[in-house]
């Protein structure tokens, strides 16, 4: 609908939804603690754990756990408050390592962030990372057994470059 207000308008979801891959199809699974967008989602074999986000005019610090089998009750989800981020942020990188999550870039609500720091699980502490060499946000975070790697992103230009960042020797 070119040319239509509405059309443009941002709408932010607190629907929460699993995939099956037996059957190719995606299910609902109740709601978010808040809509939100930019948010990140890792999973280990105890929980699902959701970071950040953006609700269309805040950003978000909390780091919310849902622990299955509550993850496919469609009726409603038990998230519950597990910790929050140093800052409240959205579109950055989030990777699950051993007990740690690795929160690389994003945007705070005003620039876009070079940081890289890890969180905890079991003893609700943060630690700073060597930041990136550039500011991005948008970016992928993946982890392949030996090192990090933060591929993409950018806000308001494409980053095309990515960076690694060896777990073993930092």
């Amino acid at each position: 609908r070119s040319g239509d207000a509405q059309s443009s308008a941002i709408t932010i979801s607190d629907r929460f939804f699993f995939f099956d891959p037996e059957r190719d199809q995606w299910h609902p699974a109740g709601q978010l603690p808040n809509p939100l967008a930019g948010a990140a989602l890792v999973v280990d074999e105890e929980a699902l754990y959701l970071l950040g986000g953006w609700d269309g005019r805040n950003m978000h610090d909390e780091i919310w756990q849902l622990t299955p089998p509550a993850a496919i009750d469609a009726a409603m989800p038990g998230w519950t408050l597990g910790g929050r981020l140093r800052a409240p942020l959205a579109f950055f990188g989030a990777a699950l390592v051993n007990d740690e999550i690795f929160v690389v870039g994003g945007h705070d609500g005003q620039h876009d962030l070079a940081t890289a720091e890890a969180y905890n699980l079991s003893t609700d502490q943060w630690r700073d990372l060597p930041p990136l060499s550039s500011p991005r946000s948008g970016l992928q975070l993946a982890y392949d057994g030996l090192a990090r790697f933060a591929l993409g992103g950018g806000g308001p230009y494409a980053i095309e470059t990515h960076e690694r960042f060896d777990l073993t020797n930092n």
